[in-house]
C-alpha cells in the first residue's frame, strides 16, 4: 500500500527536507514526528472517524494532517482560506465534521499537537482499499459546491 511506502520514506529520509513554505522548510523527521502526534490527536478525539476538514492554505500542518488523516482512516477535505466565507460555509454544512483543523482545533493548537517531542510510533494504518481518501469540493454548475469523492 502507498501508505506503508510513506511511512518508510518518512522515517529513511529523515534529515532531508521534506517540505518548504514561506521560507522554512521541515526535514522528513519533523514531518513524521508532526504526523504522528496528529494521528493520536485525530484517533483520541474523532472516534466516529468523521470527515475532517483542513482549513488552510500551504501551512506545514496542512500536509501533515492529510497524512496523519489517511493512516487513521480518515476522510480528509481540503479547504483553502482564500475561498469565499460562504462557500466554506456550505462545504463545511454538507460535511458535518467534528474536526475543523485550522478553525474549532485553531492553528495554534494544531502546532502545539504537532510540536510535542515525545510522540508514539504509528504501528497501525486504518484506511482500507474502499475508503474514502478525501473529498474534493467542484464550483458546481449551480453554484453550490459538490463534493467529488476520492478513494
Amino acid at each position: 500500500m502507498i501508505l506503508d511506502d510513506i511511512l518508510e520514506i518518512l522515517k529513511e529520509k529523515s534529515n532531508n527536507k521534506a517540505y518548504t513554505v514561506n521560507n522554512e522548510s521541515y526535514s522528513y523527521k519533523q514531518l513524521y514526528k508532526f504526523v504522528c502526534n496528529i494521528y493520536d490527536f485525530l484517533l483520541k478525539e474523532n472516534k466516529e472517524k468523521r470527515p475532517v476538514v483542513v482549513y488552510g492554505h500551504k501551512e506545514v500542518y496542512m500536509k501533515a494532517t492529510f497524512i496523519a488523516c489517511s493512516l487513521a482512516g480518515m476522510t480528509y477535505v481540503p479547504i483553502d482560506d482564500s475561498m469565499p466565507s460562504d462557500r466554506i460555509e456550505q462545504i463545511i454544512k454538507q460535511v458535518n465534521p467534528l474536526l475543523i483543523i485550522g478553525k474549532n482545533v485553531t492553528k495554534e493548537k494544531i502546532y502545539e499537537i504537532m510540536n510535542k517531542e515525545n510522540y508514539n510510533e504509528i504501528n497501525k494504518i486504518y484506511l482500507k482499499p474502499n475508503d474514502i481518501y478525501y473529498i474534493i469540493f467542484t464550483s458546481g454548475s449551480t453554484g453550490i459546491p459538490k463534493g467529488v469523492k476520492v478513494i
